[in-house]
């Protein structure tokens, strides 16, 4: 018989205690390339980020040692709407969607969770637009284009 069945200790632990994640392998083989290295930590985050939005145990910080929380904000029915637990929700789906997207881009037939819906987020760029240098030109004209068609595009 084994060491672990006759009640010694291990310092692996017992067989019952190792963690499982779906869709990891337990064993990794040594041959991997250090891209797809990378592809399985990323899966693997994103396993983790998963599971934490499914069973809810997100790892929120209670200790009085935290960061001091912004000011209350309320909806219109007076309910808050950006409790520690939804900012923290919030972070870990943002999180999840930068880690899905960047490995679709390394790998692309990648598929992501069932039940992950891409999250718009509106994305903001500053164009500075030369007046001084080009006073004669038209430049609101360009940026609305006839009848808005160039701004209903760009939103």
């Amino acid at each position: 018989m084994t060491e672990s069945l006759l009640g010694k200790r291990s310092r692996w632990g017992s067989v019952d205690s190792r963690a499982y994640v779906a869709g990891i392998p337990p064993l990794l083989p040594n041959v991997l390339s250090p891209q797809e290295m990378r592809a399985l930590l990323l899966r693997t985050r994103i396993e983790e980020i998963t599971q934490k939005l499914t069973t809810g145990f997100l790892d929120i910080d209670f200790s009085e040692n935290r960061s001091p929380s912004p000011p209350p904000k309320y909806d219109n029915m007076g309910k808050r709407t950006n409790t520690r637990e939804q900012r923290k929700k919030e972070a870990l789906l943002l999180e999840r969607q930068a880690l899905i997207q960047r490995a679709q881009r390394m790998n692309p037939g990648f598929r992501p969770p069932p039940d992950y819906r891409p999250i718009s987020v509106k994305k903001i760029r500053k164009i500075p637009i030369p007046i001084e240098k080009f006073p004669d030109y038209n430049f609101i004209g360009l940026i609305i284009g006839p009848r808005g068609l160039t701004q209903k595009s760009m939103e």
